[in-house]
């Protein structure tokens, strides 16, 4: 997701909006969906952002293990190294299974 000024523009009246109907009791209720908008908008964000950074620490881990072929290795770091092989492509998995999901799916599974 790209994060253009409008969007981050529209995310801050937003928040500026909804903090209003606090201040205002009375037409609170009208900026219930405008907070819970807003409040999803930004937790799907951060978590485009965190699996980003996490498929980036993968790919760099990944990256390195064709180097092992050149170096003895005893049975016990091969299983760590085959565990943590696993693990890595379980998670990038994952975070290929998210991306896939639409935009509006990912907001609401939030």
């Amino acid at each position: 997701m790209r994060n253009t000024p409008i969007i981050e523009n529209t995310l801050h009246i937003l928040g500026q909006v909804s903090d209003l109907g606090k201040a205002m009791a009375f037409v609170a209720p009208a900026f219930v969906p405008l907070k819970f908008i807003s409040e999803g908008e930004r937790k799907a964000r951060d978590a485009d952002a965190q699996c980003s950074d996490l498929l980036e620490r993968i790919m760099f881990m990944l990256s390195h293990l064709p180097a092992l072929k050149t170096v003895e290795i005893i049975k016990l770091t091969q299983l760590v190294i085959e565990r943590m092989n696993g693990i890595l492509k379980d998670a990038a998995s994952l975070i290929a299974a998210y991306h896939k999901q639409g935009a509006i799916a990912r907001r609401l599974h939030l």
